[in-house]
Order: C-alpha cells, then structure tokens, then sequence
C-alpha cells in the first residue's frame, strides 16, 4: 500500500489528519501535515479567518498566531 505522503510519523506512530480524535494537541494537529501542507493551509486561514472563529476542530491557527498555540 502506497500512502502518497498523506501520513507523519510521531513517536512510531502515523497520524492521518481526519483520524486525529476529539482531544488532539496543537503538536499533535501540526505532526499531522507535512511542513509544505501546514504552511499554506495557515496562510489560507489568515486570509479567510484572520481572527480563528473556526477552531473548534482540529486547528490550525492563522498563519500570523501561530507561535501563540
């Protein structure tokens, strides 16, 4: 089976973003992306949600907050 770099490696584990759980940590959600990937999906946030109203789920802060989390 082929994974497509879809998947990253913490501690021997594989994390798959849609299957993080409920009490996921920031680190966690961050291991979760391949550093290209959560760059421009943080970049993406702070044009659209500057001020991180959607971060109920699994966030990923705005690009310009993201050292606070």
């Amino acid at each position: 089976m082929q994974s497509f770099g879809l998947t990253s490696r913490v501690r021997g584990q594989v994390l798959l973003p849609n299957f993080l759980g409920g009490d996921t940590r920031p680190h966690q959600v961050r291991a979760a992306y391949r550093d290209a990937d959560y760059e421009r999906l943080a970049a993406i946030k702070a044009t659209f949600d500057p001020q991180n109203l959607f971060r109920v789920n699994h966030n990923i802060p705005p690009a310009d907050q993201k050292e606070r989390n």
